[in-house]
């Protein structure tokens, strides 16, 4: 019996132990794509809780309702960030070992989680564009429908709204799991209707965010260019993004570097604020600042 467990997986449980996975050579790809997740991984984690401490710590930034939004996609990237940390980055490493049952509620309850943070992430995404293309085009009107009681509402309806579109992952007809031998999550069953609902949602969504930030971009290139290259940004992202899962190769390889976008996007929005955002920049600076001399 248990040789046919064993046969049922890439590797066997003594080939799945901590000091396994540091000197075995079989292990070596799941080492080096762990240890390449791990860069964006970490410098995403402490890109948002820069961006978070320093917006919070500042009476002005954390009363303006555009940094409503802003927090709320930093919140979720740490969440998703975290579940990572204990979700693919282990689940690769120590596979069956860490989670006997694929199906287990291990296994899909914590990507229930990470899908409704995406989900309210996209939303959030979608209303600062909507923000920004407002910010252009109809600045007078702009404190009147983004004013602080409506950004609030939108920001809690976001996150509402995104984990109730995430429940379907709590059914066993719409699972998200993690297939560490892919180095990918994938919804099971693979022709799922909420895999369908996913794909047809984030291609609306991308071209909302691109169609308003493109009309930022153009209207502001010339004056403005911190906002057109922000904007660049999103459209390069959000253009690029969606079309890689559909080219229908099967490599391990290509569903890893997939996988490492995911990271490389929760480290995308708090870079931008870093860089283009000077308050932020001040603020944060600040907080390392004190952060050092606490030491």
């Amino acid at each position: 019996e248990m040789a046919e467990d064993n046969a049922a997986y890439e590797f066997t449980l003594d080939e799945l132990t901590v000091e396994a996975f540091f000197t075995l050579s079989i292990r070596g790809d799941d080492r080096l794509i762990i240890f390449l997740w791990s860069i964006p991984i970490i410098y995403a984690l402490g890109a948002n809780h820069l961006v978070l401490v320093a917006i919070l710590r500042c009476p002005s930034m954390r009363t303006i309702p555009s940094y409503f939004f802003i927090i709320e996609m930093c919140l979720c990237d740490l969440t998703m960030l975290y579940i990572s940390i204990f979700g693919p980055l282990a689940y690769t490493a120590f596979r069956q070992a860490y989670i006997a049952e694929p199906l287990s509620a291990i296994n899909f309850a914590p990507w229930y989680v990470y899908n409704s943070c995406w989900w309210t992430f996209v939303l959030a995404l979608v209303i600062m564009a909507v923000n920004r293309l407002v910010c252009t085009i109809s600045p007078h009107q702009y404190q009147n429908i983004f004013s602080a009681r409506v950004s609030l509402a939108l920001a809690i309806g976001a996150a509402v709204t995104g984990f109730l579109m995430g429940l379907p992952n709590l059914h066993s007809c719409c699972y998200l799991l993690w297939f560490p031998e892919f180095y990918s999550s994938s919804y099971w069953p693979a022709d799922s209707w909420y895999a369908r609902f996913d794909q047809s949602f984030s291609t609306s969504t991308t071209g909302i965010v691109v169609i308003c930030y493109s009309i930022v971009l153009f209207s502001l290139r010339k004056t403005h260019k911190m906002i057109g290259i922000v904007s660049g940004v999103y459209v390069l992202t959000f253009s690029t993004w969606f079309l890689l899962p559909y080219t229908g190769s099967t490599s391990k390889w290509l569903y890893s570097f997939m996988t490492a976008l995911w990271f490389v996007q929760n480290a995308t929005h708090p870079t931008i604020a870093l860089i283009f955002n000077s308050k932020v920049r001040l603020w944060s600076m600040d907080t390392v600042r004190k952060v050092d001399h606490s030491h």
